[in-house]
């Protein structure tokens, strides 16, 4: 009994001290892999910065800046995985066609969401509108809130988010009211008391001047539209500060103020 007990302890003893000898021929191995990786983790942040840094010089958006920097950091910590492995003799081959079929099986089931991602990152390159910009795309209108790698969230005027995948936006058209700083508005105006053509536009002039939201430059304008007898119509054009976001209700201001300037005038919005 005690024999087979020293018997054991001695298999044991030679297991262990084989294993031992195994971990400390590998350590100088291991460590300079962990090394090397910590090399590429460290210079990926660095490069990552400097990249970033140059980027922002060019005027591109902060999120794009950040989602740029990060994408830098994965690829060096990607190679730096790469280079670990062969440092402690990793079957590379095997390890890339492994990851090879596995990639296309991935990509196959989520093409939608790598589809979404592509072209979250061809917006934040072209850059067709920014956060804050009063957009429509996609059937949605609304304030740009966030760009994300997949999705584009906008603020309707009625408080509701609308959630808009990047994939329709680029796909779709795109209206931005907010690219320039100002965006014209028409409302026709039609006089039948027989007022003149020159009294009408002074006064459409004189009323639409006063309006909150109405941009100063370029100045508003009373264009000829149809006169026939007594009955005078003008065209009364007027440029809204993009500041301003909600352009519905300047150009409601604006035909309210025209109605009630003009008694018996007939006003609408073109």
């Amino acid at each position: 009994m005690n024999g087979t007990l020293y018997d054991m302890a001695l298999n044991a003893s030679n297991v262990l001290r084989h294993y031992l000898t195994r971990i400390i021929d590998a350590a100088p191995v291991v460590v300079g892999a962990l090394i090397l990786l910590f090399v590429f983790w460290v210079g990926g942040k660095y490069a990552a910065r400097i990249a970033g840094r140059a980027i922002a010089r060019t005027g591109a958006e902060p999120h794009v800046v950040r989602i740029l920097e990060r994408t830098i950091w994965y690829v060096f910590i990607g190679l730096g995985l790469v280079r670990s492995l062969g440092t402690v003799g990793a079957d590379l081959t095997a390890l890339v066609a492994t990851l090879g079929v596995a990639g296309f099986a991935i990509s196959f089931a989520f093409q939608d969401i790598f589809g979404n991602f592509l072209a979250g990152v061809m917006l934040m390159l072209q850059r067709p509108f920014k956060i804050g910009d009063l957009v429509s795309v996609a059937g949605g209108e609304g304030v740009v809130e966030d760009i994300r790698i997949r999705d584009t969230l906008l603020r309707t005027q009625d408080g509701r988010l609308v959630i808009v995948p990047n994939k329709n936006i680029l796909n779709g058209t795109i209206t931005n009211y907010t690219a320039k700083p100002v965006l014209r508005v028409e409302v026709e105006v039609t006089a039948t008391n027989g007022e003149g053509l020159d009294e009408l536009r002074e006064k459409c002039l004189r009323i639409v001047s006063g309006i909150h939201g109405v941009a100063k430059e370029p100045a508003p304008q009373v264009l000829a539209g149809k006169v026939a007898g007594g009955v005078v119509t003008a065209v009364v054009t007027c440029w809204i500060d993009t500041r301003v976001r909600d352009f519905k209700a300047v150009t409601a201001s604006i035909v309210e103020a025209l109605h009630k300037g003009l008694p018996g005038a007939n006003v609408s919005p073109r």
